[in-house]
């Protein structure tokens, strides 16, 4: 039996799925970490590596061809020859895995010399038993196949104007509907705003906590006599002792706050701007949905007492990168779909924002208190 595939070409893991053509139903899952990441936990850092040196660039376009020979490896020992491959991806890798220079993607203007790859034979990429395969394709610099694919899942070119979609990663992207256009934006998040020994989660719902209980001050400062776990500790990157405060068996560090903090003014920023462009207020949107690994890991109403999101409603959405790859895959509606929905796309360009920076500056702090609209945390599901 010949089958479809789909794959999310992650930051961080990379995950295929087998899929019979006729019922739609996955046959075999699989997924395996990216071997990008020996280069760098984000894109930026992976292109700083390929520009370093020969040598390194026939490494870094090998490794990301052998991280989607893995994943894809994994499935079709299980499910025989595929007929047809999508393949969803970020800008960056999208240009490593077809082996092109993405020297272009950080810098003005920004220009790419390729959107849409034409169809090619499995092959060309080492994947030998795949017969054909396909890149969804980037709308921009920051704007790749995996946003067009999670904003397809979540309908969002279905929905009603000021619906908004937030999926928070290594990298976050937001879209926001504003009649026929789409609004979208991208930053850094801070590898997923964690730091030191917490991941991004758990570093927001400590900090809400530390917060309410009078452990930090408005700058994210630990308060010596607010708790007595908080103390000068030495810090393992710098060897110097530095404020810190014991969590279990734990220790977070004030620099770990403090990149923490760092993180969660360029996602606030964005929030900001991008409603701004498309004339809504967060608040006052339609419905705002949450995706990624760590959007769906937050809680919300911690996340909102840190500044972070605004307090409100959220929905919740798993998987839509690759949801939206095998609706590409397998149904020609689905692609109208995505087509007609490329088109409305409007990326705004926040690293050419002249003053960014001024608007991450009053994120950089705690709100004054938690906000009352934090009951409002509830999950939507």
């Amino acid at each position: 039996m010949s089958v479809g595939l789909a794959v999310d070409y992650g930051t961080a893991v990379i995950r295929a799925e087998a899929v019979d053509p006729e019922s739609g139903k996955t046959l075999f899952r699989a997924e395996c970490p990216n071997r990008l990441q020996t280069y760098g936990g984000d894109i930026l850092s992976r292109i700083a590596a390929w520009e370093e040196s020969e040598e390194n660039r026939e490494a870094i376009f090998n490794a990301a061809a052998e991280g989607l020979r893995d994943a894809v490896g994994l499935v079709t020992r299980e499910s025989g020859p595929v007929a047809r491959a999508i393949v969803a991806a970020n800008t960056t890798h999208m240009y490593l895995l077809l082996r092109r220079a993405p020297s272009c993607i950080p810098r003005p203007p920004y220009a790419l010399p390729l959107h849409a790859p034409e169809p090619a034979e499995g092959s060309m990429l080492g994947l030998d038993a795949v017969e054909q395969i396909r890149f969804v394709p980037c709308r921009a610099n920051y704007l790749g196949g995996d946003v067009l694919c999670s904003l397809l899942a979540a309908g969002l070119d279905r929905a009603e104007a000021g619906s908004a979609l937030l999926d928070l990663g290594v990298n976050g992207e937001l879209a926001v509907t504003a009649g026929k256009t789409v609004y979208v934006g991208s930053c850094a998040a801070g590898c997923a705003l964690g730091a030191g020994e917490f991941s991004g989660s758990e570093l927001t719902a400590v900090t809400a906590e530390l917060q309410a209980a009078g452990g930090l001050n408005r700058r994210g400062r630990l308060q010596s006599g607010a708790d007595r776990r908080i103390a000068e500790r030495r810090s393992p990157l710098t060897g110097r002792p530095m404020p810190s405060i014991a969590w279990g068996e734990r220790t977070l560090y004030q620099s770990d706050l403090a990149a923490f903090l760092l993180a969660k003014a360029s996602v606030a920023a964005m929030i900001d701007y991008i409603f701004d462009a498309a004339g809504i207020a967060p608040e006052k949107s339609s419905a705002f949905t949450l995706a990624g690994g760590l959007g769906n890991a937050l809680d919300t109403a911690a996340a909102a007492a840190v500044g972070l999101l605004p307090g409100r409603e959220y929905g919740r959405r798993q998987d839509t990168v690759l949801t939206g790859a095998k609706m590409l895959l397998l149904s020609p509606e689905a692609r109208l779909r995505a087509a007609e929905l490329y088109s409305r796309l409007h990326y705004v360009q926040l690293r050419e924002v002249e003053n960014y920076l001024e608007l991450m500056l009053p994120h950089l702090q705690l709100p004054e208190s938690p906000d009352p609209a934090c009951e409002a945390g509830k999950t939507v599901l």
